[in-house]
């Protein structure tokens, strides 16, 4: 048993209260707290403590909280505290049972539908402790069959589909080896690219040879060295020496000048004074000058010109151009069949060619303007020209390159002629295929996976075995529940039975089904409408009878509890305001269960609910304790029931009947209390629609006329016309309603009248 709260710090609205250390619990213990100020967390506390689960609390951590949720709870038997710190209970607490929220979204219901979930959880309530071995046993082949399908997905997730395309993964595994698959697709990418460029291929041309020139050092040697073998070296010394007076051009104005010179019986005169020359330095001239010395610099001359127009601008920008057009079909032909990059230094190769051009032509110029002089070709210039050489000799591998790809060229023209593009791809996709599929982690994945097949067909086989166990104690375990559940309802004086309560397979999980008995109509509710037209539980059943069956489930799922007597029961708001009629009956039935098991915690808003329990208890350890409004947040303290038992609802609800039964009572108060009777009743019964601090009028008529319009009532038609007519008469005495409310006249009769309608509509 629960002894007492020693310590509820960071969690919900308790800052850091201590003040339960001093407040025992009992067998019986009521506890009073208005909506909000934390019964549901002190129940959520003892939830994660009966379930290990931290996150009730966690996820409940005092907002703007310096520290994290630290808990202390002491039971009776003076063992060590049950302690919640950093994160984690110091043990946990089995015996607790706790009806609550959390109870009836994961078993019953969640509002006004019932989920499938909440239907599989039902059944293990049913199932009950008899039950629990097998369950447990089926529960753990399910789950083992849920890991197999994990394992299978996680297995399978080691083949994903972008290695096995679209086959299935027993398909992808039965892909046979293929020797040199790295060759096949490598082909078969290369035909497939062609197959798609089919029209590029056709029209695209081949690699045409690159030409480089040469230069002939020989040639250029041979025109260098070259003079006049017929001329003396006497009469060339004497000749270059005159005319080396005669400046620049004295060579070109001399050789011109001898073309002047008459010529009559072999003798000559100068022109200009008619001297005989006859025995003057004019017969050196016309040996430099003769034939011979023409056709010299004529070759020279055309080996300047040959020089200029092999190697010039104009052919280096030839050349550059036909290295582009080869780079533009290599980039293009790579696309359908290996072709390597030329590795050409373009700029090296232009400035060693200029360089060695500009070189030759300047020995060629100083050639032509001493034509009988020899000149010997430098060493840095011949270094040059082999620098060149060595690029010629490039150019003329890759052009034997160039060759070697046209052939490849020509055989992918001929294949694209005759290829089907989808058959190409399908025979690439399945050598990528076949290739991922050999490599060794896929190869491992894939015998992992088959091994995974054949363990959970064994399993499977466990399961069923199991499963026909359970379904032979499943029959008797719903017939049983059901007379149980229906126990109940009749004694919280509910007007439906439950009927049909079943069980069925979803999957691999079990589920339940039930219907509501109402007079001789049974209807399911305990199943997923589908249709929008069949009645959903919302529907069937009200707010009071869905609580009294949530409930009715809670209690009769402890009956099988074979630890009964040691269990702690949490009960959490059990009733609402509109279960007034069996408010009692649900009183009676707690203090009948507080006789059977270890202790009973009730926690409720409702003052009368707990007093109703507390005041036919008969017992004297009943502790009663309220949860009330400290500083910021909440706090524990000592309740003092009697003192403290009648709400203001629950004094009208007393006035009226003492005024029927007796006509006691001031007659005007009890008129002015029908509204704010019916105010009381409609903030509860009413959530969305009437409000704390409303006042009741024709803003919440309209919206209730309105939901009728749309099917989504929350009174029917007939209950809000008897709403209508009372406050036709209610409103006679309030101010904001009838300026002369007090001077208004009352009629015994007509005052009983309406306040019996009164009490009737706050039933339902």
């Amino acid at each position: 048993m629960i002894k007492n709260f020693q310590l509820i710090r960071n969690v919900g609205q308790f800052n850091s209260v201590d003040a339960g250390r001093n407040l025992d619990l009992s067998k019986l213990t009521l506890i009073y707290g208005d909506n909000g100020r934390g019964k549901t967390t002190l129940a959520e506390v003892l939830q994660s403590l009966a379930e290990n689960d931290p996150s009730f609390i966690t996820r409940r951590k005092r907002a703007n909280a310096s520290g994290d949720p630290h808990i202390v709870l002491q039971l009776d038997d003076d063992s060590k505290p049950l302690l919640f710190q950093n994160g984690t209970w110091s043990r946990t607490l089995t015996s607790l049972a706790i009806f609550n929220d959390a109870f009836v979204d994961r078993n019953v219901h969640s509002g006004r539908g019932i989920t499938p979930q909440q239907r599989q959880r039902l059944h293990g309530l049913v199932l009950g402790p008899t039950a629990v071995t097998l369950s447990k046993e089926l529960d753990e082949i399910r789950s083992a069959i849920s890991r197999h399908n994990q394992d299978l997905e996680v297995k399978a997730a080691a083949i994903p589909e972008r290695d096995r395309g679209t086959l299935s993964i027993k398909d992808f595994c039965d892909l046979p080896e293929h020797p040199d698959i790295g060759r096949a697709i490598r082909a078969a990418t290369d035909n497939l690219e062609a197959s798609r460029s089919q029209k590029e291929i056709t029209d695209a041309q081949p690699f045409k040879t690159l030409r480089l020139p040469n230069f002939s050092l020989s040639a250029i040697e041979q025109v260098l060295q070259a003079d006049l073998e017929n001329l003396e070296s006497v009469a060339l010394q004497r000749v270059q020496a005159h005319l080396s007076t005669l400046g620049n051009g004295g060579e070109k104005w001399v050789s011109d000048g001898m073309k002047l010179i008459p010529s009559e019986s072999g003798r000559s005169t100068c022109p200009f004074c008619a001297r005989d020359l006859e025995g003057t330095i004019l017969q050196h001239y016309k040996a430099y000058f003769s034939d011979a010395y023409a056709q010299l610099k004529q070759k020279v001359t055309g080996m300047l010109e040959q020089t200029g127009s092999e190697h010039g601008e104009g052919a280096r920008e030839k050349f550059e151009s036909e290295l582009r057009n080869a780079e533009a079909l290599r980039q293009f032909w790579t696309r359908f069949s290996k072709i390597g990059d030329f590795n050409l230094d373009v700029s090296e190769i232009l400035q060693n060619w200029r360089a060695a051009r500009d070189s030759i032509t300047e020995l060629l110029r100083q050639k032509q303007s001493a034509p009988l002089e020899k000149i010997e070709v430098p060493d840095h210039t011949k270094k040059l020209l082999d620098a060149y050489g060595n690029h010629v000799a490039t150019i003329a591998k890759v052009n034997q390159q160039l060759q070697v790809a046209n052939q490849a060229i020509k055989e992918v023209k001929e294949q694209v002629a005759s290829t089907n593009e989808r058959e190409l791809s399908e025979l690439l996709e399945r050598l990528k295929l076949t290739q991922r599929r050999y490599t060794p982690e896929v190869s491992a994945a894939c015998d992992a996976y088959m091994q995974e097949i054949a363990a959970k067909a064994a399993t499977e086989k466990a399961r069923t075995e199991k499963q026909k166990q359970l379904d032979e104690h499943r029959e008797r375990a719903f017939k049983k529940y059901q007379v149980s559940v229906n126990q109940h309802l009749e004694k919280f004086g509910a007007e439906f039975r439950l009927s049909e309560l079943r069980h069925a397979n979803l999957g691999n999980s079990s589920t339940s089904t039930y219907s509501a008995q109402i007079g001789d109509a049974s209807i399911p509710i305990g199943v997923s409408n589908s249709k929008p037209d069949e009645p959903s539980y919302g529907d069937v059943l009200s707010g009071g009878d869905r609580n009294a069956l949530d409930l009715a489930f809670f209690l009769a799922s402890l009956e099988e509890r074979p630890d009964l007597e040691h269990t702690v029961v949490v009960i959490d708001d059990p009733v609402s305001s509109s279960d007034d009629h069996r408010s009692l009956s649900t009183a009676q039935e707690i203090r009948k269960l507080a006789v059977r098991v270890e202790q009973v915690i009730v926690l409720s808003h409702r003052k009368l609910f707990l007093c109703q329990i507390g005041d036919g208890a008969g017992l004297k350890n009943l502790a009663s304790l309220e949860i009330i409004r400290s500083s910021d947040g909440s706090t524990l303290r000592e309740w003092d029931m009697k003192a403290d038992s009648r709400t203001e609802h629950d004094r009208r609800y007393s006035a009226f009947k003492e005024y029927l039964e007796k006509g006691s009572g001031y007659k005007r108060e009890v008129a002015r209390d029908i509204r704010l009777h019916l105010e009381g009743f409609l903030r509860v019964a009413c959530p969305d629609d009437f409000h704390v601090g409303d006042s009741l009028g024709n803003k919440f008529i309209s919206q209730c006329e309105e939901r009728l319009k749309k099917g989504d009532q929350s009174l029917s038609k007939a209950k809000l016309q008897e709403l209508c007519d009372i406050l036709d008469y209610a409103h006679k005495f309030h101010h904001d309603t009838n300026p002369a409310w007090a001077k208004e006249q009352i009629n015994d009769g007509e005052l009983s009248h309406y306040v019996r309608l009164t009490l009737d509509f706050c039933k339902v």
